[in-house]
């Protein structure tokens, strides 16, 4: 019989779907909302969204408590199947106001206590993860206080960060911090984040407010964000990307190319009868 304690280490090395997928490289993590004043999505609808996300390289969805459910239905389909199911994370909202509070210049509202949140509620609804922006936090306290209720339902913290200072605070508590820097809504701004080497990419609504209309956008910036192509480069024969000419970036290839061109010339010329350009020089 093996000793119990060896096991016990070993179980706590093993990494959760959810950490697995924050870890990844070029992690994106896709924030799915809906306005209210539009009509609800269908049934169908939320499994095309999620389906697609999942077939689009996201990492994570972060989802309200009302969709929950559907989207934990529809990606346990694929727990046999290439990609598998995406982890669910879903954003807590502050205990007075909405979400879009800071938006319009207010104070944030703060987070509610930890024992009036329903974190096994969310959890038993297919969360395996709550996610928090750190302006609803009020100190170092709440963190920790919201990680220790979250970690007793099996569930991960992730902290929405401001700034790329908070990361270390957030990290020391036990949650995952996601930087939010800049602005992540269009092709342009997700190879500036990527070029900058920003570990995590996060698509605030990446619908756009509609899950019905916005799900080929809500795609497209998935792949933008996890595209390795340059904006000033494409991913050609001449090797990595960069603000170096062809010739400085893969020397061989190009005077390779450069003959092959030349072999062309020759040939075209001794067809016609002309005298041929030379090959070396």
């Amino acid at each position: 019989m093996l000793p119990l304690a060896p096991l016990l280490c070993a179980a706590s090395l093993v990494k959760s779907p959810l950490q697995r997928a924050l870890s990844a490289p070029r992690a994106v993590l896709v924030d799915i909302a809906q306005d209210p004043r539009l009509a609800p999505p269908s049934a169908f609808d939320l499994e095309e969204l999620s389906t697609r996300c999942r077939d689009a390289g996201a990492a994570a969805l972060v989802v309200p408590s009302d969709l929950l459910a559907a989207f934990a239905a529809e990606q346990a389909t694929a727990a046999s199947s290439y990609p598998g199911p995406l982890p669910l994370i879903c954003q807590l909202q502050p205990s007075v106001g909405g979400g879009g509070s800071e938006a319009a210049g207010e104070a944030p509202q703060p987070l509610a206590e930890p024992s009036s949140l329903k974190l096994g509620e969310l959890r038993a609804l297919g969360a395996e993860g709550v996610m928090v922006r750190s302006s609803a936090l009020e100190g170092g306290a709440a963190l920790a206080d919201l990680v220790s209720a979250a970690e007793a339902e099996a569930l991960r913290v992730v902290v929405l960060a401001g700034r790329a200072g908070e990361a270390d605070a957030v990290a020391g508590a036990g949650a995952v911090a996601v930087v939010c820097e800049g602005d992540a809504g269009d092709a342009e701004s997700l190879a500036a984040l990527r070029e900058a080497g920003l570990e995590r990419v996060y698509l605030e609504d990446a619908c756009d407010g509609d899950l019905v209309q916005g799900a080929g956008r809500c795609c497209a910036l998935i792949a933008a964000a996890r595209s390795k192509q340059s904006r000033q480069w494409s991913g050609s024969m001449f090797g990595v990307s960069g603000d170096a000419p062809p010739e400085r970036r893969n020397p061989l290839a190009w005077a390779q190319s450069k003959r092959q061109a030349r072999e062309i010339m020759h040939d075209s010329a001794s067809s016609r009868g002309l005298p041929p350009p030379k090959l070396r020089k």
